[in-house]
């Protein structure tokens, strides 16, 4: 990558790449029913690049505290893009019957993983359409963990194993049991493959992480308050996990 620069992230990795990660889940989210279909969104970079490739035809819920991160964000993105998003105050609900639910759905779950799933959890019971579309996948597959910019030499290899093997069939379970159905489009087969295809110091380096998600985000036109954003993951931003970890004991 020439001196490392953001800019130049399209003249490192093939231009055909980014285009069929951009068709690819551009055709994979217009495939779902129209007016039954919303989306997990946390206002940060992920969600949003979704739901512009959805023509924002999905319908948005933020799950989060009053004072959360992820509520403020997505307010700030809705705005600037013109948007509607659901909020799903997580003050107003009973916080122990969600992450009890979870147990049942997964005796085995970790603390370290409720916070994330009990987001998921909140916006599975309260939206009405049948699919929701989540993020999943573009921490792993793109390269996302603050984790990778502390460790250079680390690779995403368990990560991916564990969402493909742990996360994805336990929010299946989630959704299975409310009659929803999970939409995982940066887990698609093209997009994986794309994604594992591309050298790791192409998805990061010191200008930062997730690089080819932000030339998909620059590609498809979103202003540069949305290409540049930077937040914590949905269980720290939405205020999620601080509870979990009052409240579990693992």
């Amino acid at each position: 990558m020439e001196n490392g620069k953001q800019g130049t992230v399209e003249g490192s990795v093939h231009e055909g790449m980014i285009d069929a990660i951009i068709e690819s889940i551009r055709n994979q989210l217009h495939d779902l029913p129209s007016g039954n279909s919303a989306i997990s969104y946390s206002g940060g970079l992920d969600s949003t690049i979704l739901l512009a490739l959805s023509d924002f035809q999905l319908q948005p819920y933020t799950a989060g505290f009053s004072n959360s991160k992820d509520i403020a964000g997505s307010r700030r993105i809705s705005r600037i893009l013109g948007f509607k998003v659901e909020e799903i105050i997580l003050d107003r609900i009973d916080i122990h019957s969600l992450l009890n639910e979870l147990r049942v759905i997964d005796p085995g779950i970790k603390a370290g993983d409720m916070g994330y799933e009990a987001v998921l959890l909140s916006v599975l019971r309260h939206a009405t359409e049948k699919y929701i579309v989540t993020g999943q996948g573009a921490d792993e597959f793109f390269y996302g963990y603050q984790k990778y910019e502390r460790e250079p030499d680390l690779a995403n290899i368990e990560d991916i194993e564990k969402i493909i093997k742990v996360t994805s069939p336990r929010e299946k379970k989630m959704a299975d049991s409310l009659g929803k159905v999970i939409v995982l489009p940066y887990m698609n087969r093209i997009v994986t493959d794309i994604a594992c295809a591309i050298p790791r110091n192409q998805h990061i380096n010191v200008e930062g992480r997730k690089l080819i998600l932000r030339s998909v985000a620059r590609r498809i036109g979103l202003p540069d308050e949305v290409v540049n954003l930077k937040k914590t993951a949905a269980q720290y931003g939405s205020g999620m996990q601080k509870i979990v970890a009052k409240n579990v004991h693992r």
